[in-house]
């Protein structure tokens, strides 16, 4: 699995900066062209929250049904982790990552924490700090 870090993102973003600048088109467009693909990308399923406070299953079945393989998820509505496993086997989709309310850190942080990795989540971010 390839690690992309702000220190890859920075290098790539470095290295077309220097083809823009260069005059020389050619020698722009080589340093342009893409060196590393991604092999999965996933969806923010912040993005369709408010179909998936509708009906979450029909939404994360349509979410796989056009093709994601992953999701990252910002809240349960009302479901149980196991409940979510259980959505996620059904629908062929993996989440290594899901956003927490930075009000848990002090309310409930172990709680989310055993929550995400019932999950099967094996990264946790908060997504804002007020």
């Amino acid at each position: 699995m390839t690690m992309h870090t702000r220190r890859t993102f920075l290098a790539t973003l470095g290295v077309a900066a220097i083809g823009i600048a260069r005059s020389d088109a050619a020698a722009a467009s080589e340093l342009l062209a893409p060196r590393r693909k991604l092999k999965r990308v996933g969806l923010q399923l912040y993005t369709v929250r408010d179909l998936m406070k509708a009906d979450l299953p029909g939404t994360l079945a349509k979410v796989a049904a056009i093709g994601y393989k992953e999701v990252e998820f910002a809240g349960y509505f009302g479901r149980t982790p196991a409940q979510i496993r259980d959505l996620l086997r059904r629908n062929a989709l993996a989440s290594p990552s899901t956003h927490l309310p930075f009000d848990s850190l002090e309310s409930s942080w172990q709680k989310q924490l055993d929550d995400a990795k019932a999950v099967g989540h094996h990264w946790a971010t908060i997504a804002f700090i007020p």
